[in-house]
């Protein structure tokens, strides 16, 4: 039986609370190919690890939309133990998308 995992914080958008990041990146291969690839390869396949961010081993999606719409969320296990929640806020697809680790 799988509990549902407590809710994540309501993202600070005045930017007080937390911090933030924005990435950009040049891709050199059409929005659509990649957006498609990205929300659907399995996270564990390609986020493998930095010296201070243990690789993922696991994503359990949580009771609600589908990975990739806005409101889906997931819970994440990394190597070390240690999880996260992440949700995706919105999505202005095949241009960008909002998540909230």
């Amino acid at each position: 039986m799988t509990s549902a995992a407590p809710p994540a914080p309501e993202p600070d958008l005045a930017g007080k609370l937390y911090a933030s990041t924005t990435v950009a990146t040049v891709i050199d291969m059409p929005p659509e190919d990649f957006f498609a690839w990205y929300l659907h390869e399995p996270i564990e396949n390609f986020m493998l690890g930095t010296l201070i961010v243990p690789p993922i081993t696991a994503t359990q999606a949580i009771p609600g939309p589908e990975w990739g719409k806005p409101g889906s969320s997931r819970k994440i296990f990394f190597k070390d133990g240690t999880t996260s929640l992440e949700r995706i806020l919105s999505t202005d697809l095949p241009r960008s998308y909002k998540y909230q680790p």
